[in-house]
């Protein structure tokens, strides 16, 4: 299979065996995944990342993966729409896990220029809450995160 795909690898390091176990997580095709970084290094159960609608069409829809219940939330993009990476924004400071935004700037091909999408993180089934058409055209596989104006520069 030459798509990506959602994997856990697990290293124990406390045996010094070199063992390695890996499991497929989310069988659907895709790239960038990303956690609410809040929860960066500690137990999570949100993940969204880009995937692949099907063959020929990359970064053709984006995927909300839930770790608890083990199924995904899906929006597909139109066909001629790429999706960058999406960036999770927590609803506040003290919003749990998962609760917030989820932004994604988008190609659309169709009309030469760039959006900025933004879903309910938990519910991308709904499609976006909010567009905003962006003044010119981002480049494909744009990366991004968020930092919240209360966080001090030096933090970065």
């Amino acid at each position: 299979d030459v798509n990506a795909s959602l994997w856990r690898w697990t290293f124990n390091l406390a045996a010094n065996e070199g063992a390695v176990s890996r499991r497929q997580l989310c069988a659907l095709a895709g790239e960038f995944p990303r956690i609410d970084e809040r929860s960066a290094g500690l137990p999570y159960c949100h993940m969204w990342f880009v995937g692949d609608r099907d063959e020929g069409s990359p970064f053709s829809r984006i995927v909300h993966w839930d770790h608890q219940t083990w199924q995904a939330d899906v929006w597909n993009l139109p066909v001629e729409d790429c999706a960058s990476e999406g960036v999770f924004v927590p609803r506040s400071a003290t919003a749990p896990e998962g609760d917030g935004w989820l932004l994604s700037v988008v190609y659309r091909g169709n009309l030469g220029r760039s959006d900025l999408l933004v879903f309910d993180a938990c519910h991308l089934h709904q499609g976006p809450v909010a567009t905003v058409e962006l003044p010119h055209r981002v480049p494909n596989g744009f990366h991004g995160n968020w930092i919240d104006a209360a966080t001090p520069l030096r933090a970065w």
